[in-house]
């Protein structure tokens, strides 16, 4: 009798009762930093560029001090950036929202469950750069399905698909790539008609600030001869599509002895964070975890693109509740928590 109920918290941050930051500036501050200009940041919410400039200098106007600034020079010419202000102003907004939704859904959850049976509890295993997007939108499942309990375990897409062939009780699988949910249907392991394509992700390198406008094209990247690129093994979904780009671009060769593999999406970020004076290919995904580097530039989608799927695991138990949750992350509301990380949704 309670499937249809939700709890709504909306997160504002104010300076002398002047809003600075809501839901809609803070997607297009996080679209801009990934993108470089407002009119990229507008598309990508699916805005007009005039209500995005709108309301974006209606923010800097109400912030202490300026969330966004132009930048000029380099082979691309100029840009909007956003400044540290901007960038620590978006993080405490995305940390409270968080807070205030996860407590919101907790809280709902424990008042439901103490009146009503418990109907199911749901395994999910997914790659591990899922995790800040799974988060946010099993926040929103919460909500809706508050008698379902998600339980879930993160790690590299191949990894995660070795446990499920070894026999790990897993009822939802969601991949980075398709090859891993291909694998385990070949091994009769996953529903074949329940595969779902979820999103996509793509490439961006990042660096140090002082090398916005010096790094901007993958040519730039044989200049920097002393700098270290960190990237994935070719074993996980992002070394595999790092590997396509590098081919692609020429470069597999000539930036050979300055690569550092790592094993995973989450090494990388990881090493980058332990040592920023070295360069780094990543997920777009993952640019929200990298404070202190900034995004030199984007890599095409038609160079180096992944497409992350998921599927119900055959022998689930609760493959009913299992398609409920698959379901949902076809949904606007999920698809909207991948978007606001990153992900082509």
């Amino acid at each position: 009798m309670t499937e249809d109920w939700s709890v709504g918290v909306r997160v504002s941050v104010d300076r002398r009762g002047q809003t600075i930051l809501d839901q809609q500036v803070a997607d297009l501050l996080a679209a801009l930093d990934r993108a470089g200009s407002i009119n990229a940041a507008a598309k990508k919410v699916k805005t007009s560029y005039r209500h995005a400039w709108l309301m974006l200098n209606q923010a800097n106007a109400n912030a202490e001090a300026p969330l966004f600034e132009a930048t000029v020079g380099g082979s691309r010419g100029g840009g909007t950036r956003l400044t540290d202000h901007g960038r620590n102003a978006l993080a405490v907004f995305q940390q409270v929202q968080r807070q205030a939704g996860s407590a919101a859904a907790k809280a709902l959850t424990r008042i439901v469950r103490s009146t009503l049976q418990q109907s199911a509890v749901v395994h999910v295993a997914a790659a591990i750069s899922l995790q800040e997007a799974l988060a946010q939108a099993l926040t929103e499942y919460a909500l809706l399905r508050p008698s379902t309990d998600v339980r879930t375990m993160f790690g590299a897409s191949n990894e995660l698909a070795d446990q499920i062939i070894a026999g790990a009780a897993v009822d939802l699988f969601a991949s980075a790539n398709e090859r891993h949910v291909a694998r385990l249907a070949k091994a009769g392991l996953i529903d074949p008609k329940s595969r779902r394509r979820l999103a996509s992700n793509t490439l961006a390198v990042v660096g140090l600030k002082e090398l916005v406008g010096v790094v901007n094209k993958p040519a730039d990247l044989r200049a920097q001869c002393e700098s270290t690129i960190v990237v994935a093994s070719p074993n996980c979904p992002l070394g595999e599509c790092t590997a396509a780009f590098l081919a692609s671009a020429g470069l597999s060769r000539p930036l050979k002895s300055r690569l550092q593999t790592v094993e995973s999406s989450r090494a990388v970020v990881a090493s980058l964070r332990a040592d920023r004076s070295r360069l780094g290919i990543v997920f777009e995904s993952d640019l929200h975890n990298l404070t202190g580097l900034q995004t030199l530039f984007a890599i095409d989608a038609s160079k180096a693109k992944t497409n992350y799927e998921g599927a119900i695991v055959a022998n689930s138990s609760v493959a009913g509740d299992a398609k409920a949750l698959l379901d949902f992350l076809q949904s606007p509301a999920a698809q909207a928590c991948f978007r606001r990380c990153g992900f082509v949704a």
